[in-house]
């Protein structure tokens, strides 16, 4: 359970953390369905899985204590007796697994009728209503200032934050007993409860010659996973650039930027002001791109970061323009970037491709404060190379990824929902669950990263958010991550349900809770 207020400012539309402190006002929750991590390529202490039997209960004696047979059982199908508190000790929790295939079915397909819906509600004329902002174009206005625009603004950010929880430490394994990864907090994972500066920065950004040219440029530091990882600061760099870009507006129906930018992603991870304080797991671990040397397959090799996070932003030149067709505007977006993120030191394996579109429909009203419904869709496609396998060996692995998502804002009520799949390159979490680099209860075993260079998965989310006061919003959430599906030994699923609000004490400060 994680109890948090954020107070957020955006001078000229701009976002502007000013505090983020705990208080009991909201609360969200997150309920992990059978996480396991122990990758299947690491030597295992512990008998093939084929001589034990779902559904069946598992003796103490037919194991030796590893914990792969509570871990591995990914739809609890078994769970820990936790009256015996035996790591091989299982007992049944449903009666057929044939049940394991078919709820991550249920939940795309779910999130695509609400797709459908959604398109079905374009049909219907409706009339805006007044209110705070409702959807926005957010690539256009990452890239293009406005109209009447200065050559010249600023802006400076800073938040400060405290977050908490039980510290429950892993139940089972070979590392029990031992913190759990998912109960510490990022990038430091020192502690159950942190109070940080998670970023400060400055942005400037203007309009210049008559609007033919507009550039944008940000500066970060703060502890925070663009910075530093569990061990220090990247390169002993305590600030880093986030943006640099120009962008020509001199073409007919395109326009070309150029430099380190935002990546042409879906509406979570495209958008600066996230609507609740922790985003989903799937745009978490699968669209946030983190950057390994090895699989982590060797044991011994905590297999840290490389460097910083992606941050939703690349390197690169993309071509872009926005036009409308009666009540509706489409953009479009053609990226070619390095894949590396905000770091052109990383390793860099080709050139990466982004496409991007969506066509909204506007219920009357026009600018940045809008009501209206938008259907989109992107996707990235690169190559990156990885050590894999007991001897090393460096390959190369396609990385996909592609979304499929909507919108709606029509008066005090938003709707907003997207289904992401990813192909190759899955981030597969830490060994065991605990914290990289630590050792194992019978010192054998040394923590690291997994990566499933082959791996599939696919995620989405549904939020639903509603005003009863003009200045008040509050929010649901549900998140579902079904990762690296292609096998079941790997397969592990993450749900969320998230509760927030946003209160809005005036034009330039808002209260976030979640």
């Amino acid at each position: 359970m994680r109890e948090l207020i954020q107070v957020i400012a955006w001078p000229s539309d701009m976002m502007l953390t000013v505090a983020e402190c705990f208080f009991p006002l909201g609360f969200f929750v997150r309920y992990v369905n059978g996480v396991s991590d122990l990758p299947l390529a690491k030597p295992r202490n512990g008998g093939p899985d084929e001589d034990i039997q779902m559904n069946q209960i598992t003796p103490s004696d037919a194991s030796v204590g590893c914990g792969a047979w509570v871990t591995g059982c990914r739809r609890l199908v078994c769970r820990l007796d936790r009256a015996v508190r035996n790591p091989a000790s299982c007992l049944p929790f449903r009666q057929d697994p044939v049940i394991c295939g078919l709820r991550g079915r249920a939940t795309s397909a779910c999130l695509i009728l609400l797709c459908l819906l959604m398109l079905g509600y374009a049909a219907a004329p409706v009339k805006a209503a007044d209110g705070q902002a409702k959807t926005q174009n957010w690539l256009m206005m990452d890239a293009v200032e406005p109209e009447g625009a200065p050559k010249f603004s600023a802006t400076v950010s800073a938040s400060l934050e405290y977050q908490t929880t039980q510290d429950t430490p892993l139940l089972a394994g070979p590392w029990s007993g031992q913190p759990d990864q998912f109960n510490r907090f990022a990038p430091r994972y020192g502690d159950g409860a942190v109070l940080r500066i998670p970023q400060a920065g400055v942005a400037v950004h203007g309009r210049l010659m008559d609007g033919a040219l507009n550039y944008r440029a940000a500066l970060l530091a703060g502890d925070n996973q663009l910075l530093r990882n569990e061990r220090g600061y990247y390169d002993d760099l305590y600030i880093r650039p986030i943006d640099a870009s120009v962008t020509v507006n001199a073409f007919p129906q395109g326009r070309l930027r150029l430099g380190l930018f935002r990546q042409p992603l879906g509406d979570e991870a495209a958008s600066p002001r996230q609507r609740f304080i922790w985003r989903t797991h799937v745009t978490q671990q699968m669209v946030q791109e983190r950057y390994f040397r090895s699989d982590g397959s060797v044991n011994g090799d905590p297999n840290l970061d490389l460097g910083p996070v992606s941050g939703f932003r690349d390197i690169g030149v993309q071509l872009f323009d926005a036009f409308q067709t009666g009540a509706w505007e489409h953009t479009y977006a053609l990226m070619l970037g390095l894949g590396t993120g905000i770091d052109p030191t990383l390793p860099q394996t080709g050139i990466d491709t982004y496409l991007y579109w969506s066509s909204e429909r506007i219920f009357g009203r026009t600018g940045r404060n809008r009501d209206g419904l938008k259907l989109y869709a992107w996707g990235q496609f690169g190559t990156r190379s990885l050590q894999v396998g007991p001897s090393q060996i460096t390959q190369e692995f396609d990385r996909r990824r592609a979304g499929i998502g909507a919108s709606l804002r029509n008066g005090r009520w938003s709707l907003s929902s997207e289904w992401i799949v990813a192909r190759g390159m899955i981030y597969h979490g830490p060994d065991g669950g605990t914290i990289p680099g630590r050792l194992s209860n019978d010192g054998t075993l040394v923590a690291g990263y997994n990566v499933l260079p082959d791996s599939e998965s696919d995620g989405g989310y549904v939020d639903l958010g509603y005003r009863p006061i003009e200045p008040l919003e509050l929010m649901i959430r549900y998140d579902v991550l079904n990762r690296g599906t292609d096998d079941p030994n790997t397969t592990v699923r993450f749900q969320g349900l998230s509760l927030g609000g946003i209160y809005r004490i005036t034009p330039a400060l808002q209260v976030m809770a979640g």
